[in-house]
């Protein structure tokens, strides 16, 4: 018998499945390969045989646990109130604890202890994306005292084909006279990847950094364009600040009259919920109500919606673990948004938009994917 992983994860948890199969139907990782291993209920009896000893970790069943995008489809539909998606999250804790992360999760750890991001790259270019936006003499020091300070996350500093996020609510902000700052080269990855890899270990510098660098600058809120650096703030840092999401901040700024929206040529969208703003979030209708908010925009959900919507292949780390599976995922989901006669999806994340964006390119769809920022600015009444 090998040696049972008693703190792995609540017993009482998972002896609350009753192996009813309800969150079959909802999980994007079983649809697309249906073996027991993949779904929910079967990782909670790979997780309590693990529990037990009867299964000894190995790098088969750490590849197994790797397979799943954390996006909580699963927990929305359990009867039992059962969170597979923690116990994932514990087991891939408990198995790089054991047994070493998985070389993908090496890769990225390595990146993030070397450049403080996901991309690998020089961090002092962080906020290289300003330039498009006020030239070279785009300053990248932090102000303090900020209405608003803008955490922008490694996907929207980095990755080009998204860095058009940040620069239009940097645009957003200024059009509606919001004092804002970033932190520029000083912001470090707020650690999601990590956590979501098992790798708590490599968390508390991160977290220590960036909210000491955010204390000593005093805004008076901050907001993130990425859900996932949000989640991660409002469950792992410690801070009095006001936090918000993109979508929850032009909300208030419609509300208090400092944005204004004005009617928009005839467009219909279709409104994909990302799993760390609506399920994990609990914010499933500020996006929607900016929507019916911009004259001229018809909004037409997708069958799966709210809290059964179905992630985009791009949650979990499941980009990193399976980047085949990953692009599958996400052309599934542009069906869907297909089926809806929309031609363009309005997402709130980055990653989101990433994922989509690129299984559009490449299945050839004549469909636009958006994040909600840009739409808004596009609406702008000044």
């Amino acid at each position: 018998m090998v040696k049972p992983m008693t703190d792995a994860c609540s017993t009482l948890e998972l002896n609350r499945c009753v192996k009813c199969g309800l969150c079959l139907a909802h999980c994007p990782v079983y649809l697309d390969q249906l073996t027991e291993k993949s779904a929910p209920r079967g990782k909670v009896q790979l997780a309590k045989a693990l529990a037990d000893g009867r299964l000894e970790p190995s790098a088969g069943v750490q590849g197994t646990f790797a397979n799943c995008l954390l996006c909580g489809a699963c927990h929305a539909v359990c009867p039992g109130g059962v969170s597979p998606d923690r116990t994932v999250l514990d087991i891939r804790r408990k198995l790089a604890e054991g047994m070493g992360p998985a070389d993908s999760s090496m890769r990225m750890a390595n990146a993030i202890r070397d450049e403080h991001n996901i991309a690998r790259e020089d961090n002092t270019e962080r906020a290289e994306w300003l330039e498009d936006i006020f030239g070279e003499d785009a300053t990248q020091n932090p102000q303090p005292g900020a209405e608003a300070l803008f955490f922008v996350g490694c996907v929207g500093a980095f990755f080009p084909s998204v860095q058009v996020i940040p620069q239009t609510l940097v645009n957003i902000f200024s059009r509606a006279g919001v004092s804002h700052s970033v932190i520029g080269g000083q912001e470090w990855c707020c650690g999601f990847p990590l956590l979501a890899a098992g790798m708590n270990g490599e968390l508390e510098g991160l977290i220590e950094h960036n909210q000491r660098l955010v204390e000593e600058l005093k805004p008076q809120s901050i907001v993130f364009s990425c859900p996932s650096c949000l989640r991660m703030w409002k469950t792992h840092y410690q801070t009095e600040i006001p936090l918000y999401h993109s979508s929850q901040y032009m909300d208030l700024l419609i509300s208090e009259g400092r944005v204004r929206l004005k009617p928009m040529p005839e467009l219909k969208v279709t409104y994909h919920d990302p799993c760390d703003l609506g399920r994990h979030g609990g914010d499933f209708e500020t996006p929607r109500n900016i929507l019916r908010a911009i004259p001229g925009v018809t909004l037409l959900e997708m069958e799966k919606t709210k809290e059964l919507s179905c992630c985009c292949g791009g949650g979990g780390n499941l980009e990193m673990n399976n980047a085949e599976l990953s692009r599958r995922l996400a052309g599934k989901k542009l069906e869907m948004a297909m089926e809806t006669g929309a031609e363009t999806i309005v997402t709130t994340c980055q990653q989101c938009v990433r994922t989509m964006s690129g299984a559009a390119v490449r299945q050839k769809l004549p469909l636009k994917v958006i994040d909600l920022t840009e739409l808004v600015l596009s609406a702008l009444d000044y």
